[in-house]
Protein backbone atom coordinates (compact mmCIF):
# COMPACT_ATOMS: atom_id res chain seq x y z
CA UNK A 1 0.00 0.00 0.00
CA UNK A 2 1.23 3.48 -0.92
CA UNK A 3 2.35 5.47 1.57
CA UNK A 4 1.14 9.53 2.19
CA UNK A 5 3.27 11.87 3.16
CA UNK A 6 1.80 14.38 5.77
CA UNK A 7 2.76 17.54 3.31
CA UNK A 8 1.19 20.66 3.80
CA UNK A 9 -0.91 20.13 6.52
CA UNK A 10 0.18 21.99 10.33
CA UNK A 11 0.64 19.73 13.33
CA UNK A 12 -2.16 21.24 15.13
CA UNK A 13 -4.33 20.48 11.83
CA UNK A 14 -2.65 16.53 12.29
CA UNK A 15 -4.09 16.59 15.94
CA UNK A 16 -7.38 18.15 15.32
CA UNK A 17 -8.03 15.51 12.53
CA UNK A 18 -7.63 12.34 15.11
CA UNK A 19 -9.73 14.20 17.61
CA UNK A 20 -12.42 15.18 15.37
CA UNK A 21 -12.72 11.53 14.76
CA UNK A 22 -12.55 10.32 18.62
CA UNK A 23 -15.13 13.11 19.77
CA UNK A 24 -17.77 11.90 16.78
CA UNK A 25 -17.35 8.19 18.39
CA UNK A 26 -18.30 9.85 21.97
CA UNK A 27 -20.87 11.42 21.08
CA UNK A 28 -22.44 8.35 19.55
CA UNK A 29 -22.03 6.70 22.29
CA UNK A 30 -23.46 8.98 24.96
CA UNK A 31 -26.93 9.87 22.25
CA UNK A 32 -27.49 5.75 22.51
CA UNK A 33 -27.46 5.99 26.23
CA UNK A 34 -30.51 6.94 28.32
CA UNK A 35 -31.69 10.29 27.72
CA UNK A 36 -31.71 11.93 31.35
CA UNK A 37 -30.91 15.31 31.84
CA UNK A 38 -26.90 14.39 32.09
CA UNK A 39 -26.13 12.74 28.88
CA UNK A 40 -28.12 15.84 27.36
CA UNK A 41 -25.96 18.12 29.09
CA UNK A 42 -22.91 15.89 28.14
CA UNK A 43 -24.09 15.46 24.35
CA UNK A 44 -23.87 19.69 24.45
CA UNK A 45 -20.60 19.88 26.11
CA UNK A 46 -19.18 17.52 23.76
CA UNK A 47 -20.65 19.11 20.89
CA UNK A 48 -19.51 22.36 21.73
CA UNK A 49 -16.02 20.97 21.77
CA UNK A 50 -16.75 19.35 18.52
CA UNK A 51 -17.39 22.85 16.52
CA UNK A 52 -14.21 23.88 18.58
CA UNK A 53 -11.74 21.25 16.62
CA UNK A 54 -13.52 21.64 13.86
CA UNK A 55 -12.59 24.97 13.47
CA UNK A 56 -9.00 23.87 13.65
CA UNK A 57 -9.45 22.42 10.14
CA UNK A 58 -11.63 25.04 8.57
CA UNK A 59 -14.54 23.83 9.32
CA UNK A 60 -17.45 26.38 10.79
CA UNK A 61 -20.43 24.27 12.18
CA UNK A 62 -23.40 26.36 13.93
CA UNK A 63 -24.53 26.36 17.60
CA UNK A 64 -26.46 24.21 18.65
CA UNK A 65 -30.26 25.26 19.11
CA UNK A 66 -31.90 26.65 22.56
CA UNK A 67 -31.62 23.73 25.34
CA UNK A 68 -35.17 24.78 26.81
CA UNK A 69 -36.88 24.05 23.49
CA UNK A 70 -35.05 21.85 21.73
CA UNK A 71 -36.27 17.74 22.38
CA UNK A 72 -33.96 15.01 22.23
CA UNK A 73 -34.92 14.09 18.67
CA UNK A 74 -34.24 17.48 17.41
CA UNK A 75 -31.25 17.90 19.11
CA UNK A 76 -29.66 14.20 17.82
CA UNK A 77 -31.34 15.21 13.86
CA UNK A 78 -29.26 18.53 14.36
CA UNK A 79 -25.99 16.99 15.63
CA UNK A 80 -26.49 14.28 12.80
CA UNK A 81 -26.91 17.15 10.21
CA UNK A 82 -23.51 18.82 10.97
CA UNK A 83 -21.65 15.37 11.54
CA UNK A 84 -22.52 15.18 7.40
CA UNK A 85 -21.44 18.62 7.21
CA UNK A 86 -18.25 17.36 8.50
CA UNK A 87 -17.89 14.63 5.94
CA UNK A 88 -18.93 16.92 3.05
CA UNK A 89 -16.17 19.56 3.89
CA UNK A 90 -13.43 16.87 4.24
CA UNK A 91 -14.37 15.22 1.31
CA UNK A 92 -14.18 18.88 -0.65
CA UNK A 93 -10.96 20.16 0.77
CA UNK A 94 -9.54 16.66 -1.01
CA UNK A 95 -6.95 16.34 1.72
CA UNK A 96 -6.09 12.64 1.79
CA UNK A 97 -4.09 12.65 5.28
CA UNK A 98 -6.61 14.56 7.13
CA UNK A 99 -9.24 12.36 6.05
CA UNK A 100 -7.14 9.36 6.56
CA UNK A 101 -6.40 10.65 10.23
CA UNK A 102 -10.01 11.93 11.14
CA UNK A 103 -11.10 7.95 10.00
CA UNK A 104 -8.11 7.05 12.29
CA UNK A 105 -9.46 8.43 15.22
CA UNK A 106 -12.97 7.36 14.20
CA UNK A 107 -11.96 3.80 14.82
CA UNK A 108 -9.57 4.42 17.50
CA UNK A 109 -12.19 5.44 19.65
CA UNK A 110 -14.27 2.51 18.54
CA UNK A 111 -11.49 0.26 19.41
CA UNK A 112 -11.50 1.51 22.82
CA UNK A 113 -14.92 1.12 23.58
CA UNK A 114 -15.47 -2.24 21.67
CA UNK A 115 -12.55 -3.05 24.19
CA UNK A 116 -14.23 -2.06 27.16
CA UNK A 117 -17.38 -4.00 26.32
CA UNK A 118 -15.00 -7.40 25.65
CA UNK A 119 -13.72 -7.20 28.89
CA UNK A 120 -17.17 -7.19 30.79
CA UNK A 121 -18.54 -10.55 31.59
CA UNK A 122 -20.71 -11.37 28.95
CA UNK A 123 -20.21 -14.18 27.11
CA UNK A 124 -23.64 -14.02 25.02
CA UNK A 125 -22.18 -11.32 23.02
CA UNK A 126 -18.34 -11.98 23.45
CA UNK A 127 -18.36 -13.37 19.59
CA UNK A 128 -19.94 -10.20 18.48
CA UNK A 129 -18.01 -7.99 20.15
CA UNK A 130 -14.42 -9.88 18.99
CA UNK A 131 -15.37 -9.34 15.50
CA UNK A 132 -16.17 -5.90 16.18
CA UNK A 133 -12.67 -5.37 17.63
CA UNK A 134 -10.67 -7.36 14.65
CA UNK A 135 -12.65 -4.98 12.06
CA UNK A 136 -11.80 -2.09 14.04
CA UNK A 137 -7.70 -2.96 14.57
CA UNK A 138 -8.00 -3.84 10.71
CA UNK A 139 -9.45 -0.56 9.47
CA UNK A 140 -6.99 1.74 11.87
CA UNK A 141 -4.31 -0.79 10.52
CA UNK A 142 -5.24 0.34 7.38
CA UNK A 143 -5.06 4.12 8.20
CA UNK A 144 -1.83 3.51 10.27
CA UNK A 145 0.44 2.11 6.80
CA UNK A 146 -1.30 4.88 4.58
CA UNK A 147 0.72 7.56 6.69
CA UNK A 148 3.59 5.72 7.15
CA UNK A 149 2.86 4.42 11.40
CA UNK A 150 3.94 1.53 12.60
CA UNK A 151 0.98 0.52 14.86
CA UNK A 152 1.97 -3.77 15.00
CA UNK A 153 2.72 -3.12 18.72
CA UNK A 154 -0.35 -1.26 19.90
CA UNK A 155 -2.61 -3.77 17.60
CA UNK A 156 -1.09 -6.64 19.18
CA UNK A 157 -1.64 -5.06 22.78
CA UNK A 158 -5.32 -4.29 21.74
CA UNK A 159 -5.90 -7.46 20.71
CA UNK A 160 -4.85 -9.34 23.93
CA UNK A 161 -6.53 -6.78 26.60
CA UNK A 162 -7.65 -8.57 29.43
CA UNK A 163 -8.69 -5.53 32.00
CA UNK A 164 -10.21 -2.33 31.50
CA UNK A 165 -7.08 -0.32 33.34
CA UNK A 166 -4.96 -1.73 29.91
CA UNK A 167 -7.46 0.00 27.46
CA UNK A 168 -6.59 3.47 28.74
CA UNK A 169 -2.44 2.52 28.08
CA UNK A 170 -3.31 1.04 24.80
CA UNK A 171 -5.72 4.29 23.76
CA UNK A 172 -2.91 6.75 24.82
CA UNK A 173 -0.41 4.79 22.80
CA UNK A 174 -2.08 5.10 19.90
CA UNK A 175 -3.14 9.07 20.16
CA UNK A 176 0.17 9.55 19.98
CA UNK A 177 1.57 7.74 17.30
CA UNK A 178 -1.34 9.73 15.69
CA UNK A 179 -0.33 12.82 17.21
CA UNK A 180 3.35 12.17 16.86
CA UNK A 181 4.81 14.35 13.72
CA UNK A 182 6.34 12.33 11.23
CA UNK A 183 8.73 14.29 8.98
CA UNK A 184 7.95 13.29 5.29
CA UNK A 185 10.27 12.02 3.14
CA UNK A 186 11.79 14.48 0.99
CA UNK A 187 11.60 14.34 -3.06
CA UNK A 188 15.04 14.90 -4.65
CA UNK A 189 15.42 15.85 -8.32
CA UNK A 190 17.21 12.74 -9.53
CA UNK A 191 19.09 14.68 -11.54
CA UNK A 192 20.65 17.29 -9.26
CA UNK A 193 19.81 15.87 -5.81
CA UNK A 194 20.45 19.06 -4.08
CA UNK A 195 17.44 20.45 -5.58
CA UNK A 196 14.02 19.82 -3.77
CA UNK A 197 10.69 19.03 -5.21
CA UNK A 198 7.44 19.98 -4.02
CA UNK A 199 3.47 20.21 -5.21
CA UNK A 200 4.65 24.00 -5.62
CA UNK A 201 8.15 24.06 -7.02
CA UNK A 202 9.47 21.48 -9.89
CA UNK A 203 12.99 21.28 -11.77
CA UNK A 204 13.52 21.88 -15.21
CA UNK A 205 17.33 20.21 -16.58
CA UNK A 206 18.87 21.00 -19.82
CA UNK A 207 20.85 17.54 -20.42
CA UNK A 208 23.32 16.03 -22.33
CA UNK A 209 24.99 12.65 -22.27
CA UNK A 210 29.03 13.65 -23.32
CA UNK A 211 29.78 10.20 -23.47
CA UNK A 212 27.34 8.88 -25.95
CA UNK A 213 27.88 8.71 -29.47
CA UNK A 214 25.17 11.69 -29.94
CA UNK A 215 27.49 13.62 -27.24
CA UNK A 216 25.86 16.69 -29.10
CA UNK A 217 22.46 15.63 -28.04
CA UNK A 218 20.90 18.26 -25.71
CA UNK A 219 17.50 17.55 -24.59
CA UNK A 220 14.92 18.70 -20.79
CA UNK A 221 13.75 16.56 -18.16
CA UNK A 222 10.63 18.18 -16.11
CA UNK A 223 10.46 16.33 -12.47
CA UNK A 224 7.40 17.38 -10.69
CA UNK A 225 5.16 15.92 -7.96
CA UNK A 226 1.55 15.68 -7.54
CA UNK A 227 0.10 14.40 -3.54
CA UNK A 228 2.02 10.63 -3.54
CA UNK A 229 3.07 10.83 -7.27
CA UNK A 230 6.20 11.34 -8.97
CA UNK A 231 6.09 12.61 -12.28
CA UNK A 232 9.14 12.83 -15.07
CA UNK A 233 8.95 14.27 -18.59
CA UNK A 234 12.18 13.84 -21.24
CA UNK A 235 11.57 16.31 -23.82
CA UNK A 236 12.84 16.79 -27.32
CA UNK A 237 13.86 17.82 -31.10
CA UNK A 238 15.51 15.48 -33.26
CA UNK A 239 15.31 15.38 -37.13
CA UNK A 240 12.55 13.34 -38.79
CA UNK A 241 14.92 11.13 -40.36
CA UNK A 242 17.60 10.51 -38.06
CA UNK A 243 19.94 7.83 -39.88
CA UNK A 244 22.45 10.67 -40.39
CA UNK A 245 22.57 12.19 -37.32
CA UNK A 246 24.56 14.75 -38.23
CA UNK A 247 23.95 15.53 -42.45
CA UNK A 248 23.39 19.59 -43.01
CA UNK A 249 21.13 21.65 -44.45
CA UNK A 250 17.12 21.53 -43.80
CA UNK A 251 14.85 18.81 -42.84
CA UNK A 252 11.78 17.77 -41.11
CA UNK A 253 11.87 18.52 -37.30
CA UNK A 254 10.18 15.76 -34.79
CA UNK A 255 9.35 16.46 -30.99
CA UNK A 256 9.52 14.41 -28.74
CA UNK A 257 7.59 13.70 -25.01
CA UNK A 258 8.19 10.72 -23.18
CA UNK A 259 6.34 10.95 -19.23
CA UNK A 260 6.69 8.57 -16.63
CA UNK A 261 5.08 8.53 -12.85
CA UNK A 262 4.74 6.71 -9.93
CA UNK A 263 3.59 6.46 -6.99
CA UNK A 264 5.66 7.24 -4.05
CA UNK A 265 9.38 8.98 -3.84
CA UNK A 266 11.49 6.95 -5.85
CA UNK A 267 14.14 5.26 -4.26
CA UNK A 268 17.67 4.00 -5.71
CA UNK A 269 15.97 0.83 -7.49
CA UNK A 270 13.13 2.91 -8.88
CA UNK A 271 14.20 6.12 -10.30
CA UNK A 272 12.08 7.63 -13.37
CA UNK A 273 15.40 8.92 -14.48
CA UNK A 274 15.93 5.13 -16.23
CA UNK A 275 12.43 5.34 -17.65
CA UNK A 276 12.97 6.88 -20.62
CA UNK A 277 12.29 4.65 -23.36
CA UNK A 278 13.36 7.44 -26.60
CA UNK A 279 16.77 6.61 -28.26
CA UNK A 280 19.66 9.56 -27.96
CA UNK A 281 17.82 10.57 -24.37
CA UNK A 282 17.53 7.27 -22.70
CA UNK A 283 19.64 7.13 -19.56
CA UNK A 284 21.61 4.56 -17.88
CA UNK A 285 22.52 4.09 -14.47
CA UNK A 286 26.21 4.25 -15.49
CA UNK A 287 25.95 7.12 -17.94
CA UNK A 288 27.68 10.44 -16.95
CA UNK A 289 25.39 13.42 -17.44
CA UNK A 290 26.18 17.09 -18.00
CA UNK A 291 23.43 19.22 -17.28
CA UNK A 292 22.31 22.31 -15.09
CA UNK A 293 18.76 22.59 -13.62
CA UNK A 294 16.54 25.36 -12.07
CA UNK A 295 13.76 25.08 -10.01
CA UNK A 296 10.45 26.70 -11.18
CA UNK A 297 7.13 26.95 -10.04
CA UNK A 298 4.79 24.11 -11.26
CA UNK A 299 2.24 26.35 -13.18
CA UNK A 300 5.50 27.18 -14.99
CA UNK A 301 6.36 23.66 -15.86
CA UNK A 302 3.05 22.99 -16.58
CA UNK A 303 3.43 25.83 -19.10
CA UNK A 304 6.34 24.54 -20.76
CA UNK A 305 5.13 20.78 -21.05
CA UNK A 306 2.30 22.71 -22.66
CA UNK A 307 4.11 24.14 -25.32
CA UNK A 308 6.38 21.81 -26.35
CA UNK A 309 3.42 19.58 -26.68
CA UNK A 310 2.20 22.16 -29.13
CA UNK A 311 5.01 22.22 -30.98
CA UNK A 312 4.26 17.83 -31.75
CA UNK A 313 1.66 18.98 -34.06
CA UNK A 314 3.74 21.38 -36.35
CA UNK A 315 7.16 21.38 -35.59
CA UNK A 316 10.08 23.44 -36.92
CA UNK A 317 12.29 22.07 -39.23
CA UNK A 318 15.48 20.76 -38.09
CA UNK A 319 18.77 22.24 -39.24
CA UNK A 320 21.98 20.91 -37.10
CA UNK A 321 23.23 24.41 -37.24
CA UNK A 322 20.73 25.59 -35.05
CA UNK A 323 18.86 29.36 -35.61
CA UNK A 324 22.09 30.80 -36.47
CA UNK A 325 23.25 33.43 -38.21
CA UNK A 326 24.95 31.08 -40.77
CA UNK A 327 22.12 28.92 -41.14
CA UNK A 328 19.89 31.70 -42.10
CA UNK A 329 22.25 32.92 -44.68
CA UNK A 330 22.41 29.17 -46.29
CA UNK A 331 17.96 29.34 -45.93
CA UNK A 332 16.20 29.62 -49.08
CA UNK A 333 14.95 33.00 -49.59
CA UNK A 334 11.38 32.11 -49.72
CA UNK A 335 12.23 30.21 -46.56
CA UNK A 336 11.43 32.17 -43.37
CA UNK A 337 12.20 29.14 -41.03
CA UNK A 338 15.79 28.60 -40.13
CA UNK A 339 15.20 25.65 -38.46
CA UNK A 340 16.45 24.09 -34.93
CA UNK A 341 19.18 21.74 -33.91
CA UNK A 342 18.35 19.76 -30.30
CA UNK A 343 20.08 22.60 -28.41
CA UNK A 344 18.74 25.87 -29.86
CA UNK A 345 14.90 24.26 -29.75
CA UNK A 346 15.55 23.31 -25.81
CA UNK A 347 16.84 26.55 -25.45
CA UNK A 348 14.14 28.30 -27.18
CA UNK A 349 11.18 26.96 -25.42
CA UNK A 350 12.83 27.95 -21.83
CA UNK A 351 13.31 31.45 -22.69
CA UNK A 352 9.66 31.70 -24.01
CA UNK A 353 8.92 31.59 -20.16
CA UNK A 354 10.20 34.50 -19.33
CA UNK A 355 11.57 33.16 -16.09
CA UNK A 356 14.14 35.18 -14.09
CA UNK A 357 15.57 31.90 -12.46
CA UNK A 358 16.50 30.21 -15.74
CA UNK A 359 19.63 31.65 -17.20
CA UNK A 360 20.73 30.64 -20.16
CA UNK A 361 24.15 32.64 -21.35
CA UNK A 362 24.36 34.13 -24.71
CA UNK A 363 27.35 32.78 -26.52
CA UNK A 364 28.84 35.01 -29.49
CA UNK A 365 30.05 32.75 -31.78
CA UNK A 366 27.36 30.44 -31.98
CA UNK A 367 25.41 33.18 -33.77
CA UNK A 368 27.54 32.72 -36.57
CA UNK A 369 28.11 29.09 -36.97
CA UNK A 370 26.80 26.30 -34.88
CA UNK A 371 25.06 26.36 -31.67
CA UNK A 372 26.40 23.57 -29.81
CA UNK A 373 24.82 22.01 -26.52
CA UNK A 374 28.80 21.74 -25.25
CA UNK A 375 29.28 25.57 -25.26
CA UNK A 376 27.06 25.59 -22.69
CA UNK A 377 26.89 21.64 -20.75
CA UNK A 378 30.48 21.43 -21.13
CA UNK A 379 32.51 19.66 -18.88
CA UNK A 380 34.57 22.63 -16.76
CA UNK A 381 32.37 25.44 -16.39
CA UNK A 382 34.77 28.38 -14.66
CA UNK A 383 30.99 30.92 -14.84
CA UNK A 384 27.99 30.93 -16.39
CA UNK A 385 29.53 32.20 -20.05
CA UNK A 386 32.69 29.84 -19.86
CA UNK A 387 32.45 26.89 -22.60
CA UNK A 388 34.74 24.19 -23.89
CA UNK A 389 33.58 22.69 -27.19
CA UNK A 390 33.99 19.69 -27.90
CA UNK A 391 36.13 18.36 -30.92
CA UNK A 392 33.33 17.91 -33.26
CA UNK A 393 32.47 21.43 -32.50
CA UNK A 394 35.75 22.89 -33.65
CA UNK A 395 36.19 20.70 -36.47
CA UNK A 396 32.47 21.36 -37.76
CA UNK A 397 33.45 25.62 -36.72
CA UNK A 398 36.60 25.10 -39.06
CA UNK A 399 34.82 23.57 -42.25
CA UNK A 400 31.89 26.39 -41.86
CA UNK A 401 34.71 28.51 -41.62
CA UNK A 402 36.48 27.95 -44.78
CA UNK A 403 33.57 27.21 -46.52
CA UNK A 404 32.53 31.22 -45.98
CA UNK A 405 36.42 32.06 -46.89
CA UNK A 406 35.95 30.10 -50.19
CA UNK A 407 32.84 31.12 -51.43
CA UNK A 408 33.79 34.85 -50.62
CA UNK A 409 37.16 35.45 -50.95
CA UNK A 410 38.61 33.15 -53.59
CA UNK A 411 36.58 34.44 -56.45
CA UNK A 412 37.57 37.90 -55.57
CA UNK A 413 41.33 36.49 -56.19
CA UNK A 414 40.78 35.00 -59.14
Amino acid sequence: MCKIYMEGITEEEQKAAFQLGQTLVLYKILSNGNRTPKPRRDIRLLYNKFIGIANKLGINLQDPPPEDTTTDAEMETFITEQNNQVDECLARRGNIPIVTLYNAGYQSSFLSAFLAFKCEDNPEEKVQVNERVRTCAEELGTCATKLGIDLSEELEMAMNVKQTKEIDEVEKQIKEKFSRRKQSQKTRSEIDPTRIITDEVWTVSLVRLPDSNYSEHAFLVVEGKSGNKSKIWFLDFVASDGSDFFRPGMRDGKVRVDFHELNGVPDSSSKLLFQGRKKIMKIQKSDRLLFSTWPIPKVTAETLIKNIQAQKASPPKYNILGNTKLAASSATSSSKDIGHNCFTFARTMLRDLNDEYIMIPEDTLDKWIVSSASRYLGEKQVNNKSWKPTTFALVLALVFLTGIITAFFIPKLL
